[in-house]
């Protein structure tokens, strides 16, 4: 959600915003319901502001002048402190002189990100309460705070020409949902679910090692609420290195690249697969451009902030308590409840079709004659139809079809200029085929390399799994 534009017309006395109200940019996903009119209407039109008297007498045909430079300030802390400059052009000021008088406007999105480099370490959501369960300790709740754009817009109406001036930044406080009082009486004595995958901390996996150290810790003790969604996004934050994330191997757009917070998806496959057994609804989730090596086909989920996210709701009566947690090269994501709702939650999944995947050679004029870099290794791409059972207490079953696909991942070597990719392996054949029960993978063909070429692994590629080139054709897991 953003502010677009903000307009303020002097000689009617009223202020008109267009978009909605948000600072979801800022604060992540934060609703501020000031008014039911402010939160949700496209349109809203705020209390009168009294007419400016120097606007006024430039009443004309001439377009009317606009203040100096601004200079923020805020009297958080109990001394006024200035936190930054800015002139009218990088807010979009603009004021212009018509029948009903001087009208003045700004855009409000540019208003907001300014206020963002100002005051971002003064602004943050408000988070709830947690319930860490081991041992049991209270995570006391934290009170949001961010910048009143509106009174700052309503001082920028009011404002003379020509002259510097100063404008006040105000906070305003955003209440939590829920408070210390509502974590202290939860029940959470019975595992209603739980799931596990693993990692490695070795060579350039040490920093993914650390990236889901920390969003298991971020997870750790949150509260699902009944009926409320509840975003992976949120609950993480920003993958950057001031929120406790390490530069590693990541995928984007199908190919592994080095960036912030690598592995996160892992923590939140686990998350996922957690909430999946746990009976949670999932009304977003998407899965990865290829399979995973930790866990299987159907059950991963991806993220990317703030674009692609995991949402679950608890559909219970009763709030669950997340328990995750790190343990060596093993991530766990447990829900605990005051009881176990389901008797049973079945997943199975059968791969319906398999696509080859393809090679990319990509000349590098810069690569030495005798030395081809295997970037990436292909991997077949599959479709899948993934099933999830419910079975209840009294014996009644619900049954969720659902769909997945994973795009083919290519083959990319980077090759010297002029290279013959004759020269490169061939491309094996049946990678791809599911298994059905009981058989075995192929045996890998030997591949001749020339010896007059050293080929070379890069960094951050792995040779695929054998579930990510033969997975079995039919999966049956259950809790």
């Amino acid at each position: 959600m953003s502010w677009r534009g903000f307009t303020f017309r002097h000689a009617l006395s009223f202020v008109t915003f267009t978009g909605s109200l948000g600072v979801a940019a800022w604060l992540g996903k934060l609703e501020i319901e000031e008014s039911p009119a402010r939160a949700e209407s496209p349109h809203f039109t705020a209390p009168a502001i009294p007419q400016s008297r120097e606007l006024a007498s430039n009443a004309g045909p001439q377009v009317a002048a606009l203040p100096g430079t601004l200079r923020f300030v805020t009297n958080l802390g109990g001394a006024k402190t200035q936190m930054g400059t800015v002139t009218p052009e990088e807010l979009g000021l603009t004021q212009h002189v018509s029948a009903l008088g001087a009208v003045r406007s700004v855009d409000f999105g540019r208003l907001a990100t300014r206020l963002k480099s100002a005051f971002e370490a003064y602004a943050h959501a408000p988070r709830d309460a947690r319930l860490r369960l081991s041992p049991r300790t209270i995570v006391p709740e934290v009170e949001g705070s961010y910048p009143d754009l509106y009174s700052v817009a309503q001082q920028l109406s009011r404002l003379g020409t020509g002259d510097d001036a100063e404008v006040e930044v105000a906070f305003r406080s955003v209440p939590p949902a829920r408070r210390r009082t509502h974590a202290e009486s939860l029940d959470a004595s019975s595992l209603v679910s739980s799931y596990e995958t693993h990692f490695s901390r070795k060579g350039d996996q040490l920093e993914r090692g650390l990236n889901i150290d920390n969003a298991a810790e971020k997870l750790d003790g949150l509260i699902l609420w009944p009926k409320r969604i509840v975003s992976f996004n949120d609950v993480v934050g920003e993958r950057s290195v001031e929120n406790g994330f390490h530069p590693s191997f990541e995928i984007y757009k199908g190919e592994m690249i080095e960036g912030i917070g690598g592995g996160t998806c892992q923590a939140a496959t686990t998350f996922h697969a957690a909430a999946f057994f746990g009976g949670l609804d999932v009304p977003e989730r998407l899965p990865h451009s290829r399979p995973s090596v930790y866990v299987p086909m159907g059950l991963d989920a991806t993220v990317v902030f703030p674009i692609v996210d995991l949402k679950v709701i608890n559909p219970l009566d009763s709030a669950l308590v997340v328990r995750a947690f790190t343990e060596g090269n093993t991530m766990r994501v447990e829900l605990h409840g005051s009881r176990k709702e389901l008797r049973r939650v079945v997943f199975s999944r059968e791969v319906e079709e398999n696509l080859p995947y393809v090679r990319k050679v990509v000349e590098n004029e810069k690569r030495h004659v005798t030395e081809v870099i295997h970037k990436q290794h292909g991997i077949p791409g599959y479709k899948i139809k993934r099933v999830r059972t419910l079975v209840y207490a009294d014996g009644k079953k619900r049954e969720e079809i659902l769909h997945d696909a994973y795009p083919p991942t290519a083959d990319v070597y980077e090759v010297p200029q002029g290279f013959d990719e004759a020269e490169l392996p061939s491309l094996p054949e049946g990678e791809g085929t599911p298994l059905e029960p009981g058989e075995l993978p192929p045996t890998p063909a030997t591949v001749d390399q020339p010896l007059a070429v050293a080929f070379k692994m890069a960094k951050g590629a792995h040779t695929p799994t054998t579930a990510q080139l033969f997975p079995a054709r039919r999966l049956t897991l259950a809790q």
